[in-house]
């Protein structure tokens, strides 16, 4: 066993500390490099694209493409943290309109900064999205609408504006946009007080009450005069102007004949008075 130990030693040494692959290796100052066979000359092409004086349409493809690749990755999570914040805000519309905007700001600053939150919400329309699809595509059973309906991409305000430079930039701000919209708005409101009623299992018993019933008087009443469209402002133009009295100008007036004198009460104001010198008036009131 130590003979077979002290070969197996030797044999060892020698294959680690060779003295002529240790004189090989110090005579060799670079790696040998074998000879090209086919040179060929250099593309004039590439030189082309290396000079930043000289113009190349392939190196000005590749910067348009690097710029459009960065501009989508930069603003994808903005669009879809936009889009997402539109589908919220519109399916709050059961609620006035500076909850909406609350809802809008939050879910847009929570979908920048947090990109899970923008997945998980993104899935969670897209299953609804699909599930709809399933029910209104794919089956034979009723209707039914699972996504909130868009009727702006934050609905704040009915009033239309009067002018085209108004109407440009509240466009996306006003609803409904169209009579569809419009006549969608008071089934939406519906269901909504008939889920809450739903939700609030003793309604029938307390509805009664003086607190209850007026409270509930209230909130009907909001609901269903939340989305009421004002009617247009009349312009000055339009607005009617005030009655006025007849004068002597009229055409209607100037048509109409005087009546005839009265000579009962005929006098003669430039002829002196014959009842000073004690002749009778000429008439006389009989």
């Amino acid at each position: 066993m130590t003979n077979l130990q002290n070969k197996v030693t030797y044999h060892a040494f020698n294959a680690v500390t060779d003295p002529d692959a240790n004189e090989f290796a110090s005579n060799q100052t670079a790696p040998l490099l074998p000879p090209s066979s086919d040179p060929t000359p250099p593309d004039k092409s590439d030189a082309t694209d290396g000079d930043p004086n000289t113009f190349s349409a392939s190196r000005l493809a590749k910067k348009i493409g690097t710029q459009t690749s960065n501009g989508i990755s930069m603003l994808f999570v903005p669009i879809v943290a936009l889009i997402l914040s539109m589908y919220v805000t519109n399916e709050m519309i059961v609620y006035s309109a500076p909850i909406r905007l609350i809802f809008f700001i939050v879910t847009f600053g929570i979908c920048f900064f947090f990109t899970p939150f923008l997945v998980i919400l993104g899935i969670y329309y897209a299953c609804k999205w699909g599930y709809q699809y399933y029910l209104n595509h794919l089956t034979n059973g009723p209707k039914t609408k699972i996504m909130p309906t868009i009727f702006a991409l934050l609905p704040l305000t009915t009033t239309l504006p009067t002018t085209s430079l108004g109407y440009f930039f509240m466009y996306p701000f006003t609803y409904p946009k169209n009579d569809k919209d419009a006549k969608q708005l008071p089934g939406i409101m519906k269901d909504y007080l008939t889920s809450l009623k739903k939700a609030f299992t003793y309604f029938d018993k307390v509805k009664n009450l003086p607190f209850f019933a007026e409270g509930f008087t209230k909130l009907t009443n909001n609901i269903d005069h939340l989305h009421d469209v004002p009617p247009p402002p009349v312009s000055k133009s339009e607005t009617p102007l005030p009655p006025t009295l007849p004068n002597e100008s009229s055409p209607n007036e100037s048509s109409i004949e005087p009546p005839p004198p009265s000579y009962n009460n005929m006098t003669t104001p430039s002829a002196p008075s014959k009842e000073s010198n004690g002749t009778p008036p000429p008439f006389s009131s009989s």
